[in-house]
């Protein structure tokens, strides 16, 4: 991961949309939020979709950070999630 790297995992509302079958998700957002099982940098995801355009991925992103079905932040060294992986 580099620093400035958007890190990217589900929120609550995302992990249930995922769990439920019936909740509509398109493939797209389904391919995300599976892929999303912890938290990633925005570069892993997409080459884990490496079926998709990458400005689709993103796009597809942007729309569940809107949704608020994931969470992103910019990497950077006061990240916990970092640190506890240095650790």
């Amino acid at each position: 991961m580099h620093m400035g790297e958007k890190l990217i995992w589900r929120s609550d509302t995302g992990q249930r949309a995922w769990q439920c079958p019936d909740s509509g998700l398109p493939r797209g957002y389904r391919r995300i939020l599976d892929v999303l099982a912890t938290p990633l940098a925005e570069s892993k995801v997409i080459h884990a979709l490496r079926e998709f355009e990458p400005k689709q991925i993103r796009r597809w992103m942007d729309e569940l950070e809107t949704l608020c079905f994931i969470h992103a932040s910019r990497i950077d060294e006061s990240n916990d999630y970092l640190n506890e992986k240095a650790a």
